[in-house]
């Protein structure tokens, strides 16, 4: 999404977050973050991933503005950068699951199968789709968001990838978060075409895996939302707004919500907070615009 985002203009941004309104949102936190490290090293990161195989964070990074120039990273948990360009000839890459020891990474050009053991490209489903978030159920069945459609894709365990839910109601989702029967979505807000800086503000939403039925899980709408976490207990979502920069807590309990973070760097236009981690008390949140992941203590 690189080379769209960075043609939006000023005027454009705020009218998007003008709109963007949790007055009522009076709850209190338990959530305190402290910047513990600034990582560097990185080109345009997107999305970081933990790998409890081997307990390294893989990090997508988009880079330059040319096709084939994205590549993934691998850190180790201190933040230094162990394998530059561990996979490569990707254009931007997104989300990332690692099932079966392989990677899956939605990318302008489809889901990309990587080899886990030296990091090359295997295959590409849905070839021609602009693909973001990537996750997985219980049954080893993948999940891919696709923002400019309005559309999740499923790839199931026979290697089949379909359509598996689309609509206005699902308010072109960006984010995807499953647990258990239930997959919970970070939306982008509803925009045709590629008209997304026109996009309201959207609310969390969650999705029963059996019936696709949909429903609003935020009591409001947040923002122009990217990545989405739980807490280390599960008694709180954590969602990015790519827009703004800001950071938000959705309370599973009631849906209540409150802002926690603001990390959009002053010299920017846009926030450019991607799709973060939570890993134990750490929060990672990368900065696609900033060439940098904040690593917070929660």
């Amino acid at each position: 999404m690189k080379k769209l985002f960075l043609t939006l203009t000023v005027p454009l941004y705020l009218a998007s977050i003008s709109c963007n309104s949790d007055d009522d949102n009076t709850v209190s936190t338990d959530i305190t973050p402290v910047l513990s490290q600034t990582i560097t090293g990185i080109e345009g990161p997107e999305s970081v991933l933990l790998n409890t195989n081997d307990n390294l964070l893989y990090v997508s990074n988009q880079a330059g503005s040319t096709d084939g120039d994205g590549y993934i990273s691998i850190l180790d948990q201190s933040g230094t950068v162990i394998n530059q360009k561990w996979a490569t000839n990707l254009n931007d890459p997104k989300g990332m699951v690692i099932y079966n020891n392989k990677m899956y990474v939605g990318d302008t050009n489809g889901l990309v199968e990587i080899s886990m053991t030296d990091g090359s490209i295997l295959q590409i489903y849905g070839e021609g789709q602009n693909l973001n978030d990537v996750a997985i159920d219980n049954d080893g069945n993948i999940y891919v968001s696709n923002m400019f459609t309005s559309a999740i894709y499923q790839l199931d365990t026979n290697g089949n990838f379909s359509e598996w839910l689309s609509g206005s109601d699902i308010q072109n989702p960006n984010g995807i978060l499953i647990d258990g029967n239930t997959m919970y979505l970070a939306p982008w807000g509803t925009f045709t075409g590629n008209d997304f800086a026109s996009a309201p503000p959207a609310p969390v939403l969650k999705v029963d895996l059996t019936t696709k039925a949909v429903s609003q899980l935020s009591k409001t709408t947040l923002g122009n939302l990217d990545g989405i976490q739980f807490n280390s207990t599960k008694t709180v979502l954590i969602v990015s707004d790519w827009i703004s920069g800001k950071i938000y807590q959705v309370n599973l309990s009631d849906g209540s919500s409150q802002e926690i973070l603001d990390v959009k760097n002053t010299s920017q236009t846009f926030g450019g907070s991607g799709d973060i981690l939570v890993n134990g008390s750490k929060l990672y949140i990368p900065m696609y615009l900033d060439n940098s992941i904040l690593e917070y203590n929660i």
